[in-house]
Formats: structure tokens, sequence, C-alpha cells
């Protein structure tokens, strides 16, 4: 019985000293699992783009239809990504959005990712909105901008290297 009544006595000190340290902790913890919440999102964004992007790729579409379902899609993950209204953006504009976006401290590699969406934007703004005859894609040339596309994804959404 001596045994039973150390244990809880142990048992409470041991949960008060856990209760005591999630308060003054709690800044810690609630940070924490903003930033969880957050990373789930991304990461859920990231998958939904590839997937919708590989899946309009299968599709055979016409190429102004195409262009803008790519656009549609690109544009939504970045606005999720990155926290800008790039649904509402022009792609005149694009590179002074990536810069406000990113607060100018992108690296590299993230720059030459947007500087490839953004050529990819104008191609397809090119398909969508001119009226020539060769205002279309080239053999295999819209499957490329997708993969481009993918690969610029998986770039942004890279873990930046910390220094040790």
């Amino acid at each position: 019985t001596t045994y039973k009544i150390y244990a809880g006595i142990a048992a409470f000190v041991i949960l008060l000293i856990v209760i005591i340290r999630l308060l003054v902790k709690r800044q810690a913890i609630i940070f924490w699992l903003k930033n969880l919440k957050l990373r789930r999102r991304y990461a859920r964004n990231k998958k939904l783009a590839i997937k919708e992007l590989k899946a309009l790729c299968a599709e055979g579409r016409d190429p102004s239809a195409s262009s803008t379902l790519l656009q549609k899609i690109m544009r939504e993950y970045l606005e999720v990504r990155l926290a800008y209204p790039f649904t509402k953006t022009l792609t005149s504009e694009m590179s002074l959005a990536f810069d406000r976006a990113s607060g100018g401290l992108a690296d590299e590699n993230r720059q030459a990712a947007f500087e490839n969406i953004i050529a990819a934007f104008v191609r397809t703004d090119y398909i969508r909105f001119s009226r020539a005859k060769d205002a279309v894609f080239e053999d295999g040339e819209f499957a490329g901008i997708v993969n481009n596309l993918v690969d610029d994804i998986n770039v942004i959404e890279e873990e930046p290297e910390k220094d040790v």
C-alpha cells in the first residue's frame, strides 16, 4: 500500500511538472503547431498542383484552354505558397510580384525557377491571346512546359540549406 501511495505522489509530481512546463513553453508550442499546420498546407498545395499539371498534360484540350488552365493552376499554387495575390497579378507584373512575395531574399535557384515560371506564362499568354496561325504548341512543347513547371515547384519547395 505504501508503494502505491509513493507511486501516486510521484506520478502527481511528474504530471504537475509537465503541466507547468507546458504553461511556460506555451508560446513555443503554439508556434510549433502553427508551423506544422503551415508545412502540411504547403505539402498539400504542392501535391495538388503537381497532380493537376500532370493531368492537364494528359488531357487533349485545345491549346488556348490548356494554357488558361495551366496558368490558373500555377497562380493558385503560387498564391498559397507565397501568400501574394498572384491570381490578380498580370504576367507583366510577375517579376515584381515575386520580389515582393520573397522580400527580395530568394536564392539563385528560386530566382531561376521564378524566371522559368514567368517564361511559361509569357508563352501561354501568347497562345491564349494571339490570333496568329502559329499560336499553337509545337510537338511536345506543352509537356515540356509542364515538366519544367513541376521542376520549378520542387525547387521552390526545397528546404534551404542551413549553415552549420
